[in-house]
Order: C-alpha cells, then structure tokens, then sequence
C-alpha cells in the first residue's frame, strides 16, 4: 500500500488509479466476467482513487466505497492527527476540523461530479480515520446535483466496520440497482401493451357510456351530463394504467433477472421487492376500477331520478364490472405465475429436497416448509388469496352499482 500524504497526493492517486486500471483491463479479457456487471469496490484511501478509474473506464456500472469519504486527502490526514494522535474524540476532532481553512491536496470531488453511475458509500459514525459529519453532508450536496449516491451509516461503526455485517446492505442495493436497469430496458413492450390496453378500455368505456347516458332525450333532460362522464371515464382509465404499467414493468423485470442474476441472496431481495410491488400494483387498479362502477352507478341512479321510467339497462353495469376484472385478470395473473416460479427456484436453491430416503428428510423438509411460507409460493396461502381479492373487485363493484341505480 503506497502511503497518501498531502505533498504527493496529486501524483500518487493517479498512480494508484493506473494500477487498479491495468487489473481492470486484464479482468475484462476474461470469459467468465460479465462485462456488463463490472463494478468498483474501494476501502478507506482507495476513495480518493476509485472514481479516477470509473471516469476512465466506461465498463464500470457502479461503485461501492467502504469507510471512504468525499473529502479531499488533508481533509482525513488532519481529522487522524486529531481523533487519533491528538485524542480529541471523533465529535470534538470533526469541530476542530471544520475551522481548517489552507490547502486540501488532491479532491475526489471534481471526478465524482461527471460520473452518471449508481453509488453505494458505508460510513461508520464513530470512525477516527474519516470524518462522517463532513463526508455525510458533502454526499447529501453531491446528491442535491443530481448524483445517484446511496448513503448507508452504522451509528455503532469504525473504520472498515470491523464486527459489522455490511454485506447484506450491498446486496440489498445491488438488487435494486439491477432492477432498475431492468425496467428501463423494458419500456417498449410495456408501452405498445399500455396502447393496446387503453385502446380496449376506452373503446368500452365510450359505447358504453353513450349507450347508457348520451340517449339525445335524456341529454336535454340533464344538461352536460354526457360530456361529463366521459371526462371521468377518460381520467379513471389513465390513472388505472399507472399501477398497470407497475405490472408490467415487475414482469419486464423477472424475464431479465430470472436469467441474468445468479446469486441466491441477491435472487432473494429481488423477489420479496418484486412480490409487494406486484401486490400493491394490482390492489390499487382493482380500486380504481372499482371506484370507476361505482360512479357508474351513481350517475345512472342520477339519470333515473332526473328522468323518470328511464331504463337503466343494469346487465350492462354487471357486464362492464365483468370485463374490467377480466382485464385485471388477464394483466396480472400471468405476472403472478411467472413471479411463482422465480420463488420456486430460489426455494430449490436456498434449501434443496434431498432423497426421500435420506436421514434428515424431514428436518430439510420443514426448512423448507418455512422458506416456502415465507416467500408466500401457496397460492391458497392468506396472501395468496389477498392477492386475488382485487382481481374480483370491479365485478364487485358492478354489482353495488347496479343496485345503486335501480333506486
């Protein structure tokens, strides 16, 4: 390890960048690196230099700093002399260190500034090697630019979070940083599936409404009322497509991770993410559709009120309700089965069924038992039925309203 100080730092952290790059390039010739998966970690001093070597190579898609700051090198020289050589104290040394006011040395900063990759930074807040006020605030301000930096602390940790289990918090982000890079990938399908979607629902939503309430003698009757409800068919469709397009941006992402994703643990984080962001999707559009039957409903129990002996063709109402969970149906189970048996693989990874003659048969088998209740794979299961309850709410919802109309 080549040693960092203020006279030399401007010619050594370049040094030690052309070093990382070199191994960099040599790793990249090999078969078994996915190239498109390449990415930084750095301890303490190697802050300073990793973001030289991402703003060089155009391969590295991320970066994670371990006890590393933003700073500049005199910014962590001093705050040692203090914490450690001087004993201050991590609080009265991170004080002490702000009144510094000469020169900085070499500053990380002017080469994280252009990077438009995801970050991951993991501070300890009792560190007496870097200072983690000063490097939390100038992360949160590297932020406000726009920087994609995830910033995650330990309130109990030193430098290098010796006793601390960091690991889980990497694969956690790690997770979502694929994800998102998925459901980018993925906007074209789901945008020519969003066009065809609406096309069917406005289509219906049209003839219906024109057939139920724009009859030219009931229009005079009650002024506006037409255009009225389409407006609100029109806003009700397009707000039901945006936990729609949740949906189909969840089954973008598992026909990507299901293939490229190899680690267990990173297959876990993304399959319980996945999982309530699916559940949550289809509950919200049941509502909406749901909501949208039971305006239905009312503006028919208006029109009969309005306009006596009106007819008000309920078997319309129980059919809309019908088709729009169908709809739902047709969105959200296929999803649903395919995010199954993503959750069937990792069962058989996490915990493998051993032959049926094998001594701990049945102790691995109620391993898996639990593993399989808590990835919540029964479709019978509680939340297996909870996440059926919505598919069924429009229909539901139809019914209420055909009684609401009928006066």
């Amino acid at each position: 390890m080549v040693g960092v100080s203020l006279a030399n730092s401007p010619e050594t952290i370049p040094l030690l960048a052309a070093d990382m790059n070199a191994v960099l390039r040599q790793l990249l010739q090999m078969p078994e690196i996915d190239a498109d998966m390449v990415g930084l970690f750095g301890v303490s001093q190697a802050t300073w230099y990793v973001p030289l070597v991402a703003e060089s190579a155009a391969e590295i898609r991320f970066i994670v700093v371990l006890t590393g700051g933003v700073m500049p090198v005199w910014n962590n020289i001093r705050y040692e002399i203090l914490s450690i050589h001087e004993g201050h104290g991590v609080e009265e040394s991170q004080q002490l260190l702000e009144a510094y006011s000469g020169e900085l040395g070499f500053d990380p900063r002017p080469n994280l500034r252009p990077l438009d990759i995801p970050m991951l930074y993991l501070l300890g807040e009792q560190d007496p090697n870097v200072p983690f006020r000063v490097n939390r605030d100038e992360i949160e301000l590297l932020k406000d630019d726009g920087k994609d930096i995830t910033l995650v602390t330990y309130a109990n940790g030193f430098h290098g979070l010796d006793g601390i289990d960091f690991w889980p918090n990497v694969a956690q982000w790690q997770s979502s940083e694929r994800l998102r890079k998925y459901l980018k990938d993925g906007w074209i399908p789901i945008l020519v599936s969003l066009s065809a979607l609406l096309a069917l629902l406005m289509l219906l939503g049209f003839l219906t409404d024109f057939y139920t309430l724009n009859v030219k003698s009931e229009m005079e009757a009650i002024p506006g009322l037409g255009p009225k409800v389409t407006v609100i068919t029109v806003i009700i469709f397009l707000v039901a497509l945006l936990p729609i397009t949740i949906v189909l941006l969840v089954n973008s992402a598992l026909k990507a991770i299901t293939t490229e994703v190899t680690s267990t643990e990173e297959k876990f984080h993304v399959y319980v993410r996945l999982r309530a962001d699916l559940q949550r999707a289809v509950m919200v559009s049941g509502l909406i559709f749901g909501l949208g039957m039971l305006v239905t409903g009312a503006f028919l129990e208006l029109r009969v009120v309005k306009v006596p002996g009106t007819d008000t063709q309920n078997e319309l109402l129980l059919l809309y309700g019908a088709y729009l969970s169908l709809i739902v149906a047709l969105i959200y189970v296929p999803v649903y089965v395919r995010l199954l048996a993503f959750g069937r693989d990792i069962l058989n990874e996490t915990v493998p069924l051993p032959p049926t003659r094998s001594d701990n048969w049945m102790e691995i088998y109620s391993k898996r038992k639990t593993v399989e209740g808590y990835l919540q794979l029964s479709v019978l299961s509680v939340p297996g039925v909870q996440a059926m309850i919505p598919i069924l709410v429009p229909l539901v919802a139809g019914i209420i309203a055909t009684f609401l109309s009928q006066g």
